[in-house]
């Protein structure tokens, strides 16, 4: 996770934000897959299926609102 976060520090300068905030939203749901299939963490639909579908949701807001330019 520190070289994960160095990295998008590194990037900051030459990346568009609105990917990188997708990105970023995005990653917790892999961490959420990897959690479950690492650690064999339960799934609970009413709260993980909830998060998802509001980081999704957010993470595609920002990119269809986002400047075109």
């Amino acid at each position: 996770m520190t070289f994960g976060l160095i990295m998008h520090i590194a990037v900051l300068p030459y990346a568009d934000m609105t990917l990188l905030a997708a990105n970023s939203a995005l990653a917790i749901i892999g961490n959420l897959f990897l959690s479950i299939w690492v650690f064999n963490e339960k799934f609970t639909w009413r709260y993980d299926f909830t998060a998802m579908v509001l980081l999704v949701g957010g993470a595609l807001t920002i990119v269809l609102l986002s400047n075109k330019s």
